[in-house]
């Protein structure tokens, strides 16, 4: 039931149009019964019209509400005229002046344009409140059957109209709202993740360790890895990094974090200084030598040098990171596919 009237609200511009029409041939019968020939021909060229607009309402939708927001305060004077303003005609062109903003709320038009177009229904509106004269139409029968009963009919399909478009209006931003939070929530992610790696990026895991007061942090990259692309071709070296995120993500105690920290750098944050850490990283060091990387045609040995740092209290993050990198090249520097700790060069 939702889903339908949702789908009844996603096509108002098109309902509307066909309420219009519908209007103008409920009042072409009454007029025709109660005997008034300019009105019947006035509602039957203007249900003419609506079916013209009706036709073409894919196209050219802001000259649509251009010529209906016309129209209708015509419309509504025309009837005052001719039956009196005591006739309910009036309720048309107050309905119009916000029917005009809840019809092309979506089309992207200055608000000089919907100004425009909802001043003759302004003119309308004044015009009934302030007109005198007496009605063309004058018989004692248009004072009490025809008047009271369009005066109600007018009241009816006026508050429809505008009950329509604005609780359809309403579904339109709640809906607009949710795709706005999960556009949000996506814009966050990418800001906060590698493209490639899906995993958070530099910022986001500085960010993440900030709050953290005490830690272990390793930095580790890729042996080699200006040759695996050099050689492969970086499609290959893209899958590389993307397979050895996966598994090293696998081998990770729940409670660490790993982001991508540049190129083929990576960080891991333990939250905690523990015998477990060195542990973990010899298993994934080991894990990644031994099991090597399998392709269409041939098979690839990965390796990675990792250099290990800790916070203490007159640590800068900065300062961690520097020195976790620099065990990371020392490493590099006498043989690489190990783990280097400050206990190591000391």
């Amino acid at each position: 039931m939702a889903k339908y009237q949702l789908n009844l609200y996603k096509n108002k511009n098109l309902f509307l149009i066909i309420g219009i029409l519908i209007i103008h041939l409920f009042f072409s019968v009454v007029f025709f019964i109660y005997k008034m020939p300019f009105l019947v021909v006035y509602n039957l060229l203007s249900s003419l019209l609506y079916g013209i607009l009706l036709i073409i309402h894919q196209k050219k939708l802001f000259l649509i509400l251009a010529i209906m927001a016309f129209e209708v305060p015509v419309y509504s004077s025309i009837l005052g005229l001719m039956i009196g303003g005591h006739c309910g005609s009036i309720f048309f062109s107050f309905a119009m002046i916000p029917g005009v903003y809840l019809f092309a709320i979506s089309l992207e038009r200055p608000l000089l344009h919907y100004i425009l177009i909802s001043l003759p229904s302004v003119f309308a509106v004044f015009f009934l409140i302030s007109w005198t004269g007496t009605p063309i139409y004058n018989e004692t029968l248009m004072a009490t059957e025809l008047l009271i009963s369009h005066r109600v009919v007018c009241i009816i399909i006026s508050i429809f109209l505008l009950g329509y478009l604005c609780i359809g209006q309403q579904k339109e931003l709640i809906s607009s709202q949710r795709a706005n939070k999960k556009y949000i929530k996506r814009l966050e992610f990418i800001s906060d993740h590698d493209h490639l790696t899906q995993i958070p990026n530099r910022r986001c895991i500085i960010r993440r360790v900030s709050e953290m007061k005490d830690f272990m942090l390793a930095i580790f990259d890729i042996d080699n890895f200006k040759s695996i692309n050099d050689t492969y071709g970086h499609h290959v070296g893209d899958q590389i990094l993307c397979r050895l995120t996966r598994r090293v993500l696998s081998m990770l105690p729940e409670e660490a974090q790993m982001g991508r920290w540049g190129g083929e750098e990576f960080l891991v944050v333990y939250p905690y200084h523990k015998d477990s850490v060195r542990q973990n990283l010899e298993a994934i060091r080991s894990t990644i030598a031994e099991k090597p990387f399998g392709f269409e045609d041939f098979m690839l040995n990965v390796s990675i040098t990792a250099g290990v740092a800790w916070s203490r209290k007159k640590n800068t993050f900065d300062e961690i990171v520097a020195e976790a990198d620099f065990l990371l090249y020392h490493g590099k520097k006498t043989g690489k596919n190990k783990v280097v700790y400050p206990t190591d060069i000391t």
